[in-house]
């Protein structure tokens, strides 16, 4: 490597490219319209001789613009303009600015600003930006128009700059693109010039910010980039590029004007060639010549060519074939594509022969497609004259051509060019042009797959999925999770503490201090985008992981396995890894994910989570482990359906089977995808557990991600309760943001989280977003009473306030880990419902009931399907099924034979009317023990009914009723509801065997839901008083021999009942403060007396017929020690009562045997 210096200047010249630098200051360059001026440290350009950049500024440190030993150089570009670079080499100060000058590949001039700067762990300046400072009268008069906010959705704003333009930001959200046009000059700001792409382009660290301040000062207009870095250091930077064009020349600069990573990958050209009919994401191209006019066609003669449909339906079930062949398209952008050739041979055609694109070959040589087969070719290409050709040589046959936009020329900073326009200082660890080298020709991408017969696919037997499952054995090895107190430990980068081996000490002897002793990395979060880091990160890791072992912390590793963003290199990933990808189920091909089914990608990612364990991480997790709404049709996907299924897959892409829910091999691949999912998390365990038997798979989601679903919603089969056969352990993203207000809803919700852990003993965490000391101390003190660990971070305790953070260690805390819900009542979460469910959702009643339960005290278990065996209902009472419209068969006979032994199962409204899959039943679920059907037509706007005393209760929404065939009238001992065709019963009860069902027609519970609330959003819910007050008396008189215990607590202090091999724990938690009305609007806030005094003591009975008590006592973060209470034993029925002082927020009342 030559090194050029002068002065303080170092440019480090590497093979990219030789720089002709000279180190002066009021050096002026031009090229074509620009001109650039070094004025010291201040970049300057003029434009068209008129004053236009005044300055470039980048301020890293406190008190003034770049640092007092900073660097500059001016330097000739190869091939043409112009650069300017000012860095800091000290650790205290480390940045890059420069402002490059030249003529891009279509000859426009084009200004490139671009800044670094990098912090190391607890050192350096936190705050970073950089100003471009123009004169507001070079706009004065100027329209405009631009995209604001990230580049995740899409907004457009438009105006003028005129002189009564008030100072301040332009628009209400930062900018990413703009342009101007006033007379002859029209220009473009491109403050995203990364693209939509890098979906990280809105993140403070780790990241080059892709959103810009426009903001008027008087008379400058400035463009401004601040951001600060996080105390443990990190990385963050930006990039701009101006040139003439207009709004419209967005799309030659873009491939996509906005990204989500679950979004199919759309291809900007997609023809059919043969096919009768296909999917509405082509076009039909058959025979038809090139034209000007629509860009695409034949330019051979297809004289001998022939166009024919084998099957009515599906692009692959036709052809044009015949002998050599060009194609072409134009008027595209330059840049990357993702070409895509397709042949099917369900036509059973002789075929031999080679594809070429632009002249290189995408078969590599001469290919054949078998009969009754198809394949398809995919490959990256570099566009260069706006043209694709593909000619086919030899006895040709085509299905499907298709072109995928991956990224436009002005977007590449990773595949033929690198991050910087020059080569010199690299301030960063990340983002750097001496991990750059231009690729070579990528490898294309070839499938083979089946083509069944149209309308055949089913015609075989079908098997059905085997389920295991694989988990670490519950032992003093793992036991540590149940008791993980767990802090985000930071490594944005993997490079906060290389240099700093004491720092990563102290910081790690810091959380110990804190009573953490879990923590989980992260950073780059997509590993596999990072070109040139992989061991880098993983040297880093094992560092981490030696220290923190040291000090008895856990470490979980938290990072991505399937996203193909372009964060850093990740659209070169995919050009390089494209056989390796999901594949679109509307046409086939390419999306920005791996496929999780893909035998090389698993192999590769298998050996990577290897290394993470052989490196020291005592737990993994992984995210978007899963298939996604448009995938995935790949051949790995397609072969082992039909391995596990008998089945196949669709290759018609107009087949209702792949989008209509009701459909029943849609439905088969659904639980397929299911299955699968969880089987990946199961095979990679056995490979990880030969290193790490005890190895930890963590997966999370949030409320509303255990209650949607993600079927309806996205297509998409992600599902906790299948995953519990293989993950040991669940977290939640708690995202009301005041769990405080929504306490009626929160608390039955964190009890859902804990069917995972009824069924498998898997620990469940909660991580809580409020900042408010009294929402913090009640998340922590709702996960406590649940058994649950809580997330939360440590905070410095407010004076006057109760400091909760250690309650955890509290020597007479509750054990996590053998501590035992009591209840004799099940409510079910039906997952199948949740998917399939019509008519009613499941949540209302299910949920509905549970608040209801949690006003009277009376302890219940909400259990999912899994859960639904004879041997395990048997310790209940009750089971509820709330509104499961879905079960199976195999649900209904395990339900039956629960109630035939002695159990009470109630019913609600369409209980058991459909399938598992949402399909209506010819007959009920439960004729059999009623001897009626169920009406799926229900009597609606129902809003009054008499109770068994003959009062009429007004509910205040109106619910429906669902008639029986033949129809049963009248009251029944509970009352009746009151409809315009006249009055039909609440509950009919039916014996069976030793015990007995209760079928509910109409919603009572359901109607007492409250969902939860979110700041900035109204609040939905006001208690029915009438209807509550019957259902509390309903229950008591139904329920009370399933209650457990009794207790005059008030309805808003929560209470939980568990049991320890030698005590019980009765938890209290004080809600009486917390109150909010329908139509307020949510805010973070609590009341300033967030936990009044309650008024009167507390009383409870609880029976304890097998275990002697011999004290008991209460404990809390409140007050310190144990606090003794009195307390009676009448006939083994512990009465204890407890004053009002002793419950002041959080209080454990524990009956101890010893």
């Amino acid at each position: 490597m030559k090194k050029i210096c002068s002065g303080k200047l170092m440019l480090q010249v590497s093979k990219l490219g030789v720089l002709a630098a000279v180190a002066l200051l009021e050096l002026s360059v031009a090229a074509g319209d620009f001109k650039l001026t070094a004025d010291g440290n201040f970049g300057k350009i003029s434009y068209k001789n008129a004053p236009f950049i005044e300055s470039v500024t980048t301020r890293v440190l406190k008190s003034v613009y770049f640092a007092a030993d900073a660097q500059k150089s001016m330097a000739d570009l190869p091939g043409g303009g112009q650069v300017f670079n000012v860095w800091s080499q000290n650790p205290a100060s480390l940045f890059r600015q420069e402002v490059a000058v030249y003529p891009d590949s279509s000859g426009r001039d084009v200004v490139e600003i671009t800044y670094m700067a990098e912090n190391p762990a607890r050192k350096g300046y936190r705050g970073k930006s950089m100003e471009v400072t123009l004169p507001y009268s070079f706009f004065e008069g100027a329209s405009y128009r631009a995209y604001t906010i990230n580049s995740r959705q899409v907004k457009e704003i438009k105006g003028v700059f005129d002189a009564k333009l008030p100072d301040g930001a332009l628009g209400k959200t930062p900018i990413r693109f703009l342009a101007i046009e006033k007379g002859d000059t029209k220009l473009i700001f491109d403050l995203n010039p990364i693209g939509p792409g890098d979906y990280m382009n809105n993140y403070r660290q780790s990241a080059v910010r892709g959103i810009w301040d426009v903001v008027r000062r008087g008379n400058k207009l400035v463009f401004v980039q601040k951001t600060s870095l996080p105390e443990f250091g990190g990385v963050t930077g930006t990039k701009m590029r101006i040139m003439p064009g207009t709004f419209e020349d967005y799309d030659k600069l873009h491939a996509l004007k906005m990204f989500h990573y679950t979004m199919s990958f759309t291809p900007q050209k997609l023809y059919s060639f043969g096919a009768a009919k296909t999917g509405a994401a082509y076009s039909k191209k058959d025979l038809a010549a090139f034209s000007a006019a629509d860009h695409a066609g034949w330019v051979s003669d297809t004289a001998q060519l022939q166009a024919r449909a084998f099957s009515p339906e599906g692009a692959y079930y036709g052809n044009v074939y015949g002998r050599n062949g060009k194609f072409k398209f134009d008027n595209l952008a330059n840049g990357i594509y993702i070409v895509t050739v397709g042949a099917g041979n369900f036509g059973k055609l002789k075929n031999q022969f080679e594809i070429f694109c632009n002249r290189d070959s995408m078969t590599g040589k001469p290919i054949s497609v078998p009969e009754q087969y198809g394949m398809t070719f995919s490959q990256a290409v570099q566009v260069k004259n706006n043209v694709i050709e593909l000619d086919f040589k030899g006895d040709f046959i085509v299905s499907v051509i298709g072109g995928q936009f991956l990224m436009a020329d002005g977007e590449d900073f990773s595949i033929m060019r690198p991050f910087w326009k020059s080569n010199g200082f690299e301030p960063s660890v990340l983002f750097r042009n001496d991990l750059w080298s231009k690729p070579g020709r990528f490898e294309p991408a070839v499938e083979k797959f089946f083509m069944p017969v149209p309308g055949q696919e089913c015609a075989a037997p079908l098997k059905k999925p085997s389920r295991t499952v694989s988990l670490p054995a519950i032992n003093e090895q793992t036991k540590w999770r149940f008791g993980a107190k767990t802090i985000a430990f930071g490594g944005y980068t993997w490079n906060e503490y290389k240099d700093d081996p004491e720092g990563l000490e102290l910081h790690l002897d810091n959380l110990v201090k804190l009573k953490y002793n879990t923590i989980m990395v992260g950073g780059l979060h997509a590993r596999h985008a990072y070109k040139g880091h992989e061991k880098r990160m993983l040297d880093e890791l094992e560092k981490v992981a030696v220290a923190a072992h040291k000090r008895n912390l856990k470490i979980i590793d938290h990072h991505d396995a399937t996203l193909l963003w372009n964060t850093d290199s990740g659209f070169r990933v995919m050009a390089e890894r494209l056989s390796e990808t999901e594949r679109d189920i509307r046409h086939g091909l390419p999306n920005h994910r791996f496929c999780i089914m893909n035998r090389k990608f698993v192999d590769t990612y298998t050996e990577y989570c290897s290394e993470l364990v052989r490196r020291g991480m005592d737990g993994l997790q992984l995210d978007e482990v899963n298939f996604f709404s448009h995938g995935c049709v790949c051949a790995d996907c397609r072969k082992k359906f039909h391995e596990d299924t008998n089945w196949y897959l669709p290759v018609n892409e107009c087949d209702p089977a792949l989008n209509t829910h009701t459909n029943k091999l849609f439905q088969v691949w659904l639980e397929w995808k299911l299955v699968r999912e969880t089987d990946f998390f199961i095979n990679l365990r056995s490979k990880l557990s030969k290193i790490n038997p005890n190895v930890s798979f963590m997966q999370y989601t949030t409320h509303y991600g255990l209650t949607a679903s993600r079927l309806r919603q996205s297509n998409s089969a992600r599902d906790l309760e299948e995953y519990a056969r293989a993950i040991d352990w669940f977290g939640t993203e708690v995202m009301t943001r005041n769990p405080y207000k929504s306490v009626r809803g929160t608390i039955p919700m964190r009890k859902a989280f804990n069917l995972l852990k009824f069924a498998y003993g898997t620990p469940i965490w909660a991580l809580f977003y409020n900042n408010n000391w009294d929402v913090r101390y009640m998340s922590y003190a709702v996960c406590n009473m649940l058994a649950q660990q809580p997330m939360i971070s440590y905070m410095t305790c407010p004076a006057g306030k109760t400091d909760f953070q250690n309650f955890t260690k509290h020597p007479d805390n509750m054990d996590p880990v053998t501590a035992v819900p009591q209840a004799k009542i099940a409510l079910l979460f039906s997952r199948s419902s949740r998917d399939f469910n019509r008519l009613v959702g499941f949540e209302p009643e299910l949920f509905g009931l549970a608040q209801t339960l949690e006003e009277m005290h009376i302890p219940y278990q909400i259990i999912g399907e899994v859960s639904l065996k004879p041997e395990v209902l048997k310790q209940f009472d009750v089971v509820s099924l709330g509104s499961s419209g879905c079960l199976s068969e195999e649900q209904a006979a395990a339900i039956k034979e629960y109630a035939q032994n002695g159990g009470t199962v109630w019913l609600c409204n369409i209980t058991g009317i459909f399938d598992q899959y949402g399909n209506f039943r010819k007959e009920w679920l439960f004729k059999d023990v009623f001897g009626f059907n169920v009406h799926n037509s229900p009597l609606r706007n129902i809003t009054e009914f008499e109770t068994a005393d003959g009062k009429i209760v007004t509910m205040q929404n109106p619910v429906t009723y669902f008639t029986t065939k033949p129809t049963i009238r009248g009251a029944s001992p509970s009352g009746s509801a009151i409809t315009p065709i006249g009055k039909f019963p609440l509950w009919i009860e039916k014996s069976w065997g030793k015990g007995k069902f209760i079928y509910q027609p109409m919603q009572l519970a359901g109607s007492l839901y409250a969902l939860e609330g979110a700041p900035g959003r109204k609040w939905n819910f006001t208690r029915d008083d009438a209807l509550a007050d019957f259902m509390h008396r309903l229950l008591r008189e139904r329920l009370s021999k399933s209650s457990c215990w009794t207790t005059d607590a008030p309805r808003k202090v929560y209470t939980t009942l568990y049991r320890e091999p030698e005590r019980y724990l009765v938890h209290f938690l004080n809600m009486t403060g917390s109150a909010i009305r329908k139509g307020e609007v949510m805010d973070h806030t609590v009341p300033a007396d967030a936990y009044p005094a309650l008024k009167n003591p507390v009383s409870f009975q609880l029976p304890v017929n097998d275990m002697p008590v011999k004290q008991v006592y209460a404990i809390s973060p409140d007050f310190a020690g144990r606090k003794a209470l009195q307390f009676t034993n009448k006939d083994n029925v512990i009465n204890v009562t407890v004053p009002p002082e002793l419950i002041k927020v959080y209080t454990i009342v524990i009956l101890d045997s010893k």
